[in-house]
């Protein structure tokens, strides 16, 4: 997938490919500083682009998209993810059943079509979103098990209302109406932090070798 929008005034393509090259971006994690962030190579791509198009008058950041799915399913951690982004096997969350302290009790609303439950609904895709949810956000044709399909609909369902998330209070607004849970939104927030840090750097590490190659006479 072809990207052409900039994240910190660095082509998104250039920060892909940086990090499919020297995976894990360079960053810290909640308590541990020394652990670092690893990032498919599709889940940023797909984070990057759904960031890129939010509605007018939304902003979500990157980081943002990487900590919901950081939270929700470790990035599709394990899972096998195409050249196109279709992340295999499935990822399918727990019948929501109320079997689970915390959670929400649902009973199904897909007839099973997403989540092969006829009889309870469970969250679907790497950023888990409801069937219902999916149903009238997503786009027509859209998969939830496709990493982009995933993104665009999470930051449409984020952007409801259009909100700055890059302003805490907004924030935290959204992530209480994606999981209303205090303990969710202080996880992902943790998150967010880190991999804002992660990007940055690897920015910066991309705007360094950048000028190097502009400057040769500039190294030591």
């Amino acid at each position: 997938m072809a990207l052409v929008v900039a994240l910190f005034g660095v082509p998104c393509g250039v920060i892909f490919l940086l990090a499919a090259s020297l995976s894990p971006l360079p960053g810290t994690a909640p308590g541990d500083p020394a652990l670092p962030l690893a990032v498919p190579a599709g889940v940023l791509a797909a984070d990057q682009g759904a960031s890129a198009v939010a509605p007018a008058g939304c902003v979500v950041p990157v980081a943002v998209l990487l900590a919901v799915g950081e939270v929700e399913s470790g990035n599709a951690a394990g899972r096998a993810i195409s050249a196109a982004g279709d992340v295999s096997p499935p990822i399918i969350g727990p019948a929501l059943d109320g079997s689970i302290p915390g959670t929400a009790i649902i009973a199904d609303t897909d007839g099973g079509a997403m989540d092969g439950d006829p009889v309870w609904d469970h969250a679907v895709g790497f950023l888990q979103v409801l069937p219902s949810t999916w149903r009238r956000w997503a786009p027509a044709g859209a998969d939830p098990q496709n990493l982009f399909d995933a993104s665009r609909t999470a930051v449409t369902v984020l952007c409801q209302p259009a909100r700055d998330l890059t302003d805490p209070a907004a924030l935290d607004a959204a992530l209480r109406a994606y999981n209303d849970s205090s303990a969710y939104v202080a996880a992902v927030e943790g998150w967010a932090a880190a991999y804002r840090a992660g990007i940055e750097r690897a920015s910066a590490a991309v705007t360094q070798s950048a000028s190097v190659s502009r400057n040769p006479g500039s190294m030591p």
